[in-house]
């Protein structure tokens, strides 16, 4: 049987995304086709809202791994706007500032 590594941000536990079902239903009917899905997701706790409902759906020979350090970028470039204008921190996904490299002065 061939291998296909998925690459998913939208997969359960998320809940409240249309995007969840195109890659749970490639998930569910790929192994009727000879392939064997592995799922690279992220963790529950870099999502909003979580449900266990679509849990259930996914079939039990599935491997789901998951990746721990997650950037919504989203809602970073959302928090970076407001920084901006001044009502809100970094964003979460932000690591360090940014500097020209040739004056050493903070890039806007």
């Amino acid at each position: 049987m061939n291998r296909v590594l998925m690459i998913a941000y939208h997969f359960p536990p998320l809940a409240g995304s249309s995007g969840i079902q195109r890659t749970l239903r490639f998930v569910r009917h790929l192994p009727g086709f000879g392939w064997e899905p592995l799922v690279l997701s992220a963790a529950p706790r870099a999502y909003e809202r979580t449900s266990d409902d679509l849990l259930g759906d996914i079939p039990p020979g599935v491997v789901k791994v998951e990746k721990r350090a997650v950037c919504n970028t989203s809602r970073s470039i959302a928090q970076k706007r407001r920084r901006v204008s001044g009502s809100v921190g970094y964003p979460s996904c932000a690591i360090g500032s940014r500097k020209s490299a040739s004056h050493g002065k903070p890039l806007r």
